[in-house]
């Protein structure tokens, strides 16, 4: 039979049309990351597997490509999509030379930092009062009016300020820690001569405890007040203004017995609070029931 009859026409173009079916699912199961076989590209183009076999173009595409996915470890990569070797040592190359760039600016900058640090350093005995002056007749010329020994004797001479700040915040402390001792003991002798129904602990105890733990402190610094103000240990300050609360504490004990004798409606009424006016604390019983 000639080649050029009907039926070769029509096996010709159906053998071109099973063709192009096997190339387009052969790039479809590509194009996707499926795994490509014989076997799945013969069911997506509907073809045996026989008659691919046959095909020595697509037969070794197909084994590439399946030999390709086999390889490649986890989700497998269309070949569209795969980085190329030459690609990658590109981009290593160019890595590394971005690399050596980032290495070099950082050493510029520490270079810069050390430079502008010992700039900063250089400047700092020049500051504030010690800065030498030009001289009026020579102005290249830089003179001071302060030697060195004068200069050292200024910066080492402390702020006049601040040791009396010092000494007034030590000892306000002090005093609050006094306060707290006497208010314990008064709380425990408070409630020695009536309950007003409250239990041991809170009357007792802890006051007690509290009073002992305070007393102790107030003792503690008493004895190294002269540390608490940074000042030697026989300075007038160390004894004069612990002193001082003492002298206070007399004076107002005089001044209770006073009261207590010349007015002693005013001295019986101390410590009544709201209840200074009737001149009588309210009834625990009454205070019980309410």
């Amino acid at each position: 039979m000639p080649p050029d009859t009907p039926l070769a026409a029509a096996a010709a173009r159906r053998h071109e049309l099973t063709r192009a079916r096997a190339i387009q699912a052969l790039r479809e199961l590509d194009r996707a990351g499926t795994p490509v076989t014989f076997a799945a590209v013969a069911a997506a183009a509907g073809i045996s597997r026989s008659w691919l076999y046959t095909q020595p173009d697509i037969r070794t595409q197909l084994e590439q490509l399946r030999t390709a996915t086999q390889d490649t470890p986890g989700p497998t990569i269309p070949a569209s999509q795969r980085t190329s070797d030459p690609s990658l040592r590109s981009r290593l190359a160019t890595a590394l030379q971005r690399n050596r760039a980032l290495a070099g600016e950082n050493a510029r900058l520490r270079r810069q930092l050390a430079r502008t640090l010992g700039d900063q350093r250089s400047a700092q005995p020049q500051s504030g009062n010690d800065q030498p002056r030009l001289n009026r007749h020579n102005p290249t010329t830089a003179t001071s009016s302060k030697t060195p020994s004068t200069t050292r004797h200024r910066r080492s001479r402390p702020r006049p300020g601040r040791g009396l700040k010092i000494r007034l915040g030590t000892t306000g402390g002090f005093g609050i820690l006094v306060l707290l001792a006497l208010t314990a003991v008064a709380v425990v002798l408070f409630f020695a001569r009536d309950h007003r129904g409250e239990n041991a602990w809170r009357r007792l105890v802890a006051p007690a405890l509290a009073a002992v733990a305070l007393t102790g402190i107030v003792v503690l610094a008493t004895l190294h007040y002269a540390t608490l103000l940074g000042v030697p240990a026989g300075a007038d300050a160390a004894w004069a203004l612990p002193a001082s609360y003492a002298v206070t504490g007399l004076l107002g004990l005089g001044w209770g017995l006073v009261l207590k004798l010349r007015r002693p409606r005013t001295y019986a009424a101390i410590g009544l609070g709201a209840h200074a006016v009737t001149g009588q604390l309210t009834p625990a019983a009454d205070r019980a029931g309410s």
